[in-house]
């Protein structure tokens, strides 16, 4: 009984919860969540967000913010409780009926919670604000276990329930205590107050008794409509199914007579085909025998027939079943072939099956042959121009002494051919520069030339050597930033030529190349690529301005952009909202009347205006059609596009794929630089490169800029996103056009290297006819010295580098400012200093490390191993002795060819150096100094000391090629194939035989000893190492066997530009041999001229003077020299300065010594010398023009017969006085 007492009143308890829980979702806004069930209510009402929203809902003037994170109970939720506790005072409910803030926040009286919410139902809808709370005890329904629970948490509270029966009794009571005393005014509204719901309850009886009697009316019309059309229904019915008997009868009946038909059809079939088929039988039962026959004759005829046709077909598809068989061999090698090429370190098993390849064929020691004789008479035709050179220099050296030595050439210009005047121009122009720059001091000044040379070194080195400039502007670029482009456009490009030929351009395209290098080494991804600044991309954009990239750039965009500019009234703006607004400015300026559209209209009211969306489309239609047009005439212009900026786009993309692998990000880097940085930019102003006449105007710019703006996001495969969302609509287009695009940019990279472009090798620049010349200022010249300095141990690193030496030779570079003409352009010869040099060690190196390659390639074809060790290390049997004898054959017969070949070799080394010899024999008659005295060859010989004979040249040419022939051989055979001509005996004697001799007497495992030796001594001279199991030498075997047709082509290509370099280096010769010719013309013209001169203006001696009896005495021997005869005594001489000192002889005997001058040849002079009379020495010749090279040379003293020593420049002073003045 107490159970039940309880449960009842658990029962009644959580009834009255459900009445506050209807009360409050009633109040709650629709958004709000709605309140959990009955017995979760109190648990959901402690965050105080439900009775917030009450409260607003009531007294928003008293609800602040509402605290509403349900994710935890908070502190800040007692404010929203304390909105309602001041909704409630609000409201005028009594202080007696309002709860505690813990009552609630901590659950501690729950039911006083609800018995609050009760007393403000009935307040409120005593005041007509809310409806009365509703009377649910005996409508809910509860499980047990829920009234248990109630039952437990009542008790567990220990909190009496509130009476809620009694609650608007309470009410009233505490409302009428605290009221004060009514007037009749409120009495009245009070007594209709307490019976409004009397008086409503009448009314809605009368409206309802009303409402009862329309409604009967309308129900019983209905009634009556209703039986009429369902009479009707049934009679519709009943036809349409009568209707539906009758018709499928009639189909049963057809269907009946089909069927019938169908029967009597195929029985008749049946019936003919027994009778057809027992006449068959029964014919066949008598002519089988002859049948037979028939057959077996046919069966024969078409068997002959298939076969004769089978030989035919076979026959004319021999020819594309062979191509068949070799497509799929050589498919089948190649997949082998590749296994092997993308393998770093190849093992011996991967080697075993190529190793066969490294031998060469008869075609391959021809073409070396030819190649070898064609590289023998380019050493010798180069060697010859050297000497022609220097000897032109030195000529030119004379002409510039004779200048500075106050001789006028005005009359000897008219004489001279068209070659020599051109040629003396040039020395002269050169001279006349190099008066006016720093580095030159005086006109024809030895130590000015010399620093002028340092300086074509420095610069050749620099051209030649793309290494030291790209490791310098690297640095620069990080150290020095927006000075590094003044350098780059001011120095580096001067240096190149702006690479306006093709040997310039070729070095500028090697110096990006090797930038790119050290850019991409620099960076750990190609996201990194986007973020740094490389140096090498303002490189390339000074690079592509030039004259060929403006050119296909006008003949690329010149026609598109015409027909874009002819198009009147052209608009491709695409923003809803500029579109928008043009259609305004349009309508009020047609009108005059201001527009009904709203001027302040976003892109999406834009485009819900008709007119604006119809302009948009066809606006975006134009803008696709005119960028198809531009990307359809890039992709076909893919063969004119000029080979440099594909070249350094094919090396950007191998560099970044040679790192980090193909990606489609390559591509789009690739893309960025072929389109973006050389294309872009001439669509955007095509007016600064040519590609159109006049400027632009703002809304043409801005059209060419849409149709940029979308061909760049073609390029880098970049979709339209939120930045231009009125471009969306084309993004299937670009994504379409990506794909075009960038095979486009993989196209561009396919390109032949830049050394077979330019036909460049190493020859070029021997076998020009005139040097490299560059036009730099010398401000530029300094600048280039002084960073060169600044960074010398970055850029160079060791003392003993090329630049280094350069460098340390120039000295500080001078400031600028020292510089009268710093801003002016010179030109400058650049001079190749550092020739290489043989190295024997090296060379006998190279040769063992030949010798260890074929040793262990004829191993590998033999017997297989884990490794070069275990190879070597593995014992052998009979049938390795066996497979070797084998291929020892071969190598005898390969051996013999090869013998063949180097006495071919051998002979053509001697027929070269016959050439040479006789060359010399033709050129030694003609040597200036062959006629000179003894003495004064002798007294002269430390002044000439550099020189050498024509035939001394040419002998030692010949000597030159005869002990390098072998060298350059072996050097080019290293590039080329193995060889095995050359071997140590296995003995360790040191003899060189032949490898196939050596190799006859040598068993198998004898051969693996021998080549086990060359690899210790390999490894003790550090070209490989035990411990990678001597893994270089393998690797070097498969880069044979891989390279191998390349090598080939590689032959066939030098053998061609050997020719072409053979004929440049004979024309070369012919021009330097007439210009030596014309410059020797020149001198001889110059002294006859000079001499000429003197001779129409002699003045006649002093009377009784000692000249005069010297002329007289002349004049009766008949002897006078053509050009004058001067006796002076030493004595005088001495006075004069010009005899330092007489080796002998006292000064007091000076006046009895007596020398005579004399000149009977333009230029020559020759010298007596006499002691009282009696001649004591042979006559002495001395040449004008080798006495102005000793003055150039910075000899101040000169020796005359072994004993006088002469001031050279008071010497020089008498001759221009006495003959020339």
């Amino acid at each position: 009984m107490d159970v039940e007492r309880e449960h009842l009143q658990a029962y009644e308890y959580l009834c009255h919860v459900g009445e506050a829980k209807d009360w409050l979702e009633f109040l709650l806004p629709p958004t709000q969540v709605p309140l959990p069930p009955i017995v979760s209510l109190a648990e959901s009402l402690r965050n105080g967000i439900a009775l917030a929203h009450v409260a607003r809902r009531l007294s928003p003037e008293v609800v602040g913010r509402v605290y509403e994170d349900t994710s935890r109970l908070h502190f800040r939720h007692s404010d929203n409780i304390n909105f309602f506790f001041a909704s409630c005072r609000k409201m005028g409910l009594p202080e007696i009926f309002v709860f505690e803030l813990t009552d609630l926040y901590d659950l501690k009286n729950f039911p006083k919670v609800v018995y609050c919410i009760h007393a403000l139902s009935h307040l409120l809808a005593k005041r007509g604000i809310a409806p009365r709370i509703k009377n649910l005890v005996g409508q809910l329904q509860f499980t047990a276990d829920e009234l248990s629970e109630t039952t437990t948490a009542i008790a567990a509270n220990s909190v009496p329930l509130p009476s809620f029966g009694t609650v608007e009794s309470s009410l009233a009571k505490e409302l009428s205590s605290a009221a004060p005393v009514e007037t009749e005014e409120e009495k009245r509204r009070r007594w209709f107050n307490e019976r409004e719901d009397s008086v409503v309850k009448v009314q809605a009886a009368a409206r309802g008794w009303k409402g009862r009697m329309a409604a009967a009316q309308v129900r019983e019309e209905k009634r009556r409509v209703e039986e009429k059309r369902r009479k009707e229904e049934e009679e519709r019915k009943r036809r349409e199914e009568e209707e539906r008997i009758r018709l499928e009868e009639e189909v049963r009946r057809r269907e009946e007579e089909a069927r019938e038909k169908e029967r009597l059809r195929r029985e008749s079939a049946e019936r003919a085909r027994l009778r057809a088929e027992r006449e068959r039988q029964l014919w066949f039962s008598v002519n089988e025998h002859r049948i037979a026959q028939v057959q077996a004759i046919q069966r024969g005829r078409m068997a002959r027939r298939n076969y004769w046709e089978m030989l035919e077909r076979l026959a004319r598809c021999e020819p594309q079943a062979i191509i068949l068989q070799s497509w799929w061999k050589g498919v089948k090698a190649r997949r082998a072939y590749q296994g092997l090429k993308n393998i770093d370190n190849p093992s011996v098993e991967a080697l075993h099956t190529f190793a066969g390849l490294v031998d060469d064929t008869s075609a391959d020691f021809d073409e070396e042959l030819e190649l070898e004789r064609l590289r023998q008479l380019i050493i010798l035709r180069i060697r010859e121009n050297a000497h022609l050179e220097s000897e032109v220099n030195e000529l030119d050296v004379k002409i510039s002494l004779l200048v500075r030595n106050r001789i006028s050439l005005d009359d000897v210009l008219a004489r001279r051919n068209k070659k020599a005047a051109k040629s003396l121009s040039e020395s002269q122009g050169r001279l006349l520069a190099s008066r006016e720059n720093l580095f030159s001091g005086k006109s024809g000044d030895k130590e000015s030339r010399a620093k002028l040379t340092l300086y074509g070194n420095l610069f050749y080195l620099l051209q030649t050597h793309p290494d030291y400039l790209a490791r310098l502007m690297m640095l620069l670029n990080k150290t020095q930033g927006a000075s590094f482009n003044a350098f780059l456009e001011g120095t580096v490009m001067a240096l190149y030529g702006y690479a306006q030929n093709e040997r310039e351009e070729y070095m500028l395209l090697n110096l990006i190349k090797l930038s790119i290098k050290y850019e991409v080494d620099d960076i750990s991804s190609v996201d990194e690529y986007w973020k740094v600044n490389p140096f090498f991309v303002k490189l390339i954009l000074h690079y592509t301005r030039g004259a060929k990239e403006r050119r296909f750039l006008g003949d690329l965009l010149r026609p598109l952009i015409h027909d874009i500019l002819a198009i009147p009234y052209l608009d491709l703006e695409t923003d809803p909202v500029g579109i928008y607004k043009m259609l305004i400015q349009q309508e009020e300026s047609k009108t005059g009347e201001k527009s009904k559209r709203s001027y302040n209209a976003t892109a999406k009211d834009a485009l819900k205006d008709e007119e604006t969306r119809d302009v948009y489309v066809k606006h975006l239609q134009k803008l696709k059609e005119l960028t198809q047009r531009f990307l359809d005439a890039i992709v076909r212009s893919l063969d004119k596009m000029p080979f440099g900026i594909r070249f350094i786009a094919k090396e950007l993309k191998g560099a970044l794929e040679k790192k980090f692998g193909s990606s489609a990000e390559i591509t789009k880097i690739i893309g960025n630089l072929l389109y973006y940085r050389y294309m872009n930019p001439a669509i955007c102003a095509p007016e600064a490169f040519d590609v159109v006449e006049g400027v632009v105007d703002p809304n043409q710019r801005k059209n060419l800029a849409e149709i940029a703006k979308l061909l760049h996001m073609m390029s880098t495969g970049r979709l339209v996103g939120d930045d231009n969302p009125w471009l969306l609509p084309l993004n299937e287009y670009i994504k379409a056009s990506s794909g075009r695009f960038a095979a486009f940019f993989v196209d561009a990279c396919s390109v032949m290297p830049a050394e077979d472009y330019y036909k460049i090798d190493e020859f070029r620049d021997m076998a020009t006819t005139h040097k490299p010349v560059i036009y730099i200022s010398p401000r530029e010249i300094f600048q280039i010295q002084r960073t060169l300095t600044d960074y010398i141990h970055d850029v160079a690193g060791k003392t003993e580098d090329p630049l280094a030496l350069i460098l340390s030779e120039l000295g500080p570079a001078p400031s600028v400012s020292d510089a009268d003409t710093g801003k002016n352009t010179i030109s400058l010869q650049l001079v190749n200093r550092f020739a290489p040099t043989a190295n024997e060690q090296e060379k006998a190196l190279n040769k063992l490390w030949l010798d260890a390659k074929r040793k262990i390639a004829l191993i590998v074809r033999i017997q297989s191993g884990r490794d070069l060790v275990d190879l070597l290390e593995k014992p052998t049997g009979t049938l390795e002795e066996s497979k070797w004898r084998s291929l020892w054959l071969q190598e005898k017969e390969l051996a013999r060819t090869q013998t063949v070949f180097e006495h071919k070799l051998q002979k053509q080394a001697q027929e070269t150096a016959r050439e040479a010899r006789r060359k010399g024999s033709e050129a030694t008659p003609g040597t200036s100094n062959e006629n000179l005295p003894n003495a004064s060859q002798s007294s002269l010989s430390k002044n000439r000391r550099g020189s050498k004979s024509k035939l001394d040249m040419t002998k030692s040419q010949s000597g030159d090629i005869r002990n390098s022939q072998s060298d350059v051989f072996r050097a080019n055979a290293s590039k080329e194939q193995f060889l095995g001509s050359q071997a140590r005996d296995v003995n360790g004697s040191g003899s060189v035989n032949g490898s196939t001799e050596v190799m006859a007497g040598l068993t198998f495992a004898a051969l693996k000893e021998a080549a086990l030796r060359d690899i210790q001594r390999l490894a003790d001279a550090g070209r490989c190492s035990k411990a990678n199991n001597y893994q270089a030498l393998l690797n070097e075997i498969a880069k044979d066997i891989l390279n191998k047709h390349r090598r080939r082509a590689q032959r066939r290509l030098e053998l061609e530009r050997a020719r072409e370099t053979l004929a440049v280096l004979e024309a070369k010769g012919k021009y330097l041999s007439e210009q030596i010719k014309s410059f020797q013309d020149y001198i001889n013209a110059c002294m006859k001229q000079l001499s000429s001169k003197k001779g129409r203006n002699v003045k006649r001696p002093k009377l009784f003077t000692k000249q005069f009896w010297h002329m007289r005495d002349l004049q009766k021997q008949g002897a006078v020299p053509q050009f004058g005869s001067f006796k002076y005594s030493a004595e005088d001489l001495k006075q004069k300065g010009v005899l330092v000192e007489l080796d002998g002889i006292s000064p007091k005997q000076f006046g009895q010594v007596t020398l005579v001058l004399s000149s009977d040849e333009p230029g020559v002079f020759k010298v007596d010398a006499t002691l009282l009379g009696v001649k004591v020495a042979e006559q002495m010749e001395l040449r004008l023009d080798d006495l102005l090279q000793d003055q150039y040379d910075g000899i101040q003293v000169i020796t005359l017969f072994e004993v006088a020593r002469v001031n050279l420049n008071l010497l020089l002073f008498l001759i221009n006085k006495k003959f020339y003045a």
